[in-house]
């Protein structure tokens, strides 16, 4: 498995406002590669998973189809998660939750298949983000 990109979104249902990431995260920088690795493997291995395909009149398939057409673009995969961060946003509110959360999305290659992966980190007593 290769992480080729990376980028974490704080969703704070708390307060109402959310931190959108404005950069990709650092994959050389210290242990962030092997922490989001250990991650998306434990939810590979997971028995439990289940495959779906979006179907072409699902309100996500035009925001994928989009992207995959502009991935070579320097800003279209962190446009592409503020997208999913946001409905994904709208959606959760609507159920009114108690706790916040980070959304991580990233993209990898795992036998030559380029995937994406969609994370969701509810807040933790113990870690602090940091926001510039």
């Amino acid at each position: 498995m290769l992480i080729t990109k990376a980028i974490l979104h704080i969703l704070d249902f708390n307060s109402g406002v959310s931190v959108f990431s404005q950069q990709e995260m650092d994959l050389e920088a210290a242990g962030i590669y092997d922490y989001l690795e250990r991650h998306l493997e434990k939810v590979l291995e997971d028995p439990a998973q289940k495959q779906g395909t979006f179907i072409e009149e699902s309100c996500f398939f035009p925001i994928l189809n989009d992207y995959l057409q502009n991935a070579e673009n320097e800003t279209a995969f962190i446009d592409f998660s503020i997208q999913i961060s946001n409905r994904f946003y709208e959606q959760v509110k609507l159920s009114n939750p108690q706790d916040s959360m980070d959304l991580l999305v990233l993209e990898y290659t795992e036998d030559e298949a380029r995937s994406l992966g969609i994370l969701i980190f509810p807040h933790k007593m113990g870690y602090t983000h940091q926001v510039v």
